[in-house]
């Protein structure tokens, strides 16, 4: 993150608002790698992964693939279009 200019907060902040959206729309497989891109060889750039992360990707999705389950039902919200969303920095679950 210090290539990046964020510190840590910033970013699990961000990270915390894209799960909340994900989940609150009904997308539950989700392959959070948040955590990962400070090990090595996991990240190529600051936006690419690298072949440790490939590795662990291909890992996570394989299942996810391999095994065709029904389509969940997902609800999309209107509101993450919004700016409001984009520029908001609270708390995610008591966002109106």
């Amino acid at each position: 993150m210090d290539y990046a200019g964020l510190r840590e907060d910033m970013y699990q902040q961000t990270v915390q608002k894209i799960r909340y959206q994900l989940e609150s729309q009904g997308f539950t497989n989700i392959a959070d790698f948040s955590k990962d891109g400070g090990e090595a060889f996991f990240m190529k750039d600051t936006i690419h992964l690298g072949w440790l992360g490939w590795l662990a990707f291909d890992k996570a999705v394989d299942p996810f693939l391999s095994n065709p389950t029904p389509a969940p039902t997902y609800h999309l919200n209107e509101r993450f279009f919004s700016k409001d969303w984009a520029t908001y920095d609270g708390d995610v679950k008591a966002f109106q």
